[in-house]
């Protein structure tokens, strides 16, 4: 009774096999080949092959002779020492008197963000009409929303939050545009007058 062996991918095994046929054929052509060396075949012309063989060099540091050590005079280490506070002095001056600036900076942007989102949650009840239909001042771009937005002309309003005055001394208000039938808001701008 013969016994056969099913491969699930044949072809896999005959492109391992005829990558490793070369390397054991050049093994076995070739006697000089010895363990700790590499075949290195270089292709100059069509059906030419060459086939060099070289040793791998073991690896050896580069030898570096350790300075003698010797002590500079006292006054050169005054200078020295005197020379690196004075460094370090200013490394650490200069950034502080900077990063509490950019502190300041940051504090500002991020209340500008909050006031910001705040407002832009400010409810119906509590904004500002600027213009709709029913003002003295008519909404002129209410047709332009309706034909992006959907709804009719007349459904669309801006709106004003409440000025908020910022810690700079500035003040801030957002203004955006509401569908008043559908309560969608859209073209939210943040105003800073500083």
């Amino acid at each position: 009774m013969s016994s056969s062996i099913r491969l699930p991918f044949p072809g896999i095994v005959l492109a391992i096999a005829s990558l490793a046929a070369p390397t054991l054929s050049a093994q076995a052509e070739n006697p000089r080949v010895q363990a700790g060396e590499a075949i290195v075949k270089v292709f100059k012309k069509e059906g030419e092959e060459i086939t060099d063989v070289r040793r791998a060099d073991p690896y050896r540091a580069p030898r570096y002779d350790a300075p003698t050590p010797t002590t500079p005079p006292a006054a050169v280490l005054d200078d020295a020492n005197a020379l690196l506070q004075r460094k370090q002095g200013a490394f650490f001056a200069e950034p502080s008197a900077k990063s509490s600036a950019d502190a300041e900076r940051l504090k500002l942007k991020l209340e500008k963000e909050q006031v910001s989102r705040q407002q832009m949650i400010t409810p119906t009840r509590e904004a500002r009409t600027i213009a709709d239909s029913s003002t003295a001042k008519p909404f002129g771009d209410a047709e332009f929303y309706a034909r992006d937005y959907g709804g009719q002309a007349q459904d669309y309003s801006k709106l004003s939050s409440e000025r908020a005055t910022l810690r700079d001394g500035g003040s801030m208000e957002t203004h955006w545009v509401e569908n008043t039938k559908t309560g969608d808001r859209v073209a939210m701008k943040s105003i800073v007058e500083e």
